[in-house]
């Protein structure tokens, strides 16, 4: 794992990049359709990544981002597709 502080952000580059599963898939779900059952896909998907990124990393604290691997990304654009035709945003180090 390679951490890379400059105030704010870490840049993660491992082999050991979570794998997404079914129970993972299986796991989000439930999580983000109890709490967000009213909420657009894009509401969604940003909770889904804000609770992987709890789950892998823990509580990182303000102003402190990580990139999910794109395998991890591209799964939960699967389960919360665009559906307002908007596009994704995608990682931004801010």
């Amino acid at each position: 794992m390679t951490t890379n502080h400059n105030n704010s952000n870490i840049a993660l580059e491992s082999d050991d990049d979570p794998e997404w599963s079914s129970e993972l898939s299986d796991e989000v779900t439930g999580v983000i359709d109890v709490h967000c059952a009213d909420e657009p896909n894009n509401i969604k998907r940003k909770r889904a990544y804000q609770y992987l990124v709890r789950k892998f990393h823990g509580v990182l604290g303000q102003g402190i981002r990580v990139q999910l691997p794109g395998n991890v990304v591209a799964a939960v654009r699967l389960l919360y597709p665009d559906d307002e035709q908007k596009g994704y945003m995608g990682y931004r180090d801010e």
